[in-house]
């Protein structure tokens, strides 16, 4: 039997030691690498839902200003209780969703009727893009075009940029009421295949009840 020499087996125990050192220290660099990756996942993480969250807040705030008209199904039409009037309900076409400022002495408001539809602030939902860096860039023409239509009592649209009036109708009632469509989003409606004629064609044929 060979006799293994002191020296050999100080070498042994040295390269062993070495060995052991150098796992130790891959493992510690491994560590840090998980921990340092699972921070950055969990910044990424945070930035993208802290976005949903402000993505979602701003959409339920500009459909928050709108409610859905009253349907009557055997009459095919749809009613606006605020503003006492109706409009027709045509095949295949999303009714108005609407919102109503009354008339104010104290400040000089005018009555007024705002519409739009689901489709169209779905549509204008979708202009706010996925990324933080444009979404408050891309407001202005979510609130720019989730509005088609305004309806005043009164001539006159003063503070409606982008709006042009497209027909009057003589109410019933005595009032007289002035269609304005957006102008402005043509190309936005155009590009998301909404029907702007028909809608016009829905509005005409307002009445007073």
């Amino acid at each position: 039997m060979k006799k293994v020499s002191k020296k050999s087996k100080t070498t042994q125990n040295s390269n062993t030691q070495k060995t052991i050192v150098i796992l130790y220290v891959l493992i510690g660099l491994l560590i840090g690498a998980v921990v340092v990756l699972a921070g950055y996942t969990r910044t990424l993480w945070q930035q993208n839902n802290g976005f949903s969250a402000v993505r979602s807040l701003i959409i339920d705030a500009v459909e928050g200003l709108y409610e859905p008209t009253v349907i009557e199904p055997k009459e095919r039409r749809q009613y606006i209780l605020d503003a006492s009037v109706s409009m027709p309900v045509f095949p295949k076409t999303q009714p108005f969703l609407y919102g109503y400022s009354p008339a104010g002495e104290a400040d000089g408001l005018e009555e007024e009727i705002t519409l739009t539809t689901n489709e169209i602030l779905r549509a204008a939902a979708n202009t706010l893009g996925g990324d933080q860096k444009s979404l408050f860039d891309n407001v202005p023409q979510l609130q720019r075009c989730s509005k088609i239509f305004v309806v005043r009592f009164q001539h006159g649209i003063d503070g409606q940029e982008g709006f042009d009036q497209f027909a009057t109708k003589q109410l019933a009632d005595g009032r007289v009421a002035y269609l304005y469509q957006n102008t402005e989003c043509q190309d936005f409606y155009s590009s998301n295949m909404i029907d702007v004629e028909q809608q016009q064609a829905i509005l005409k044929n307002i009445e007073s009840y």
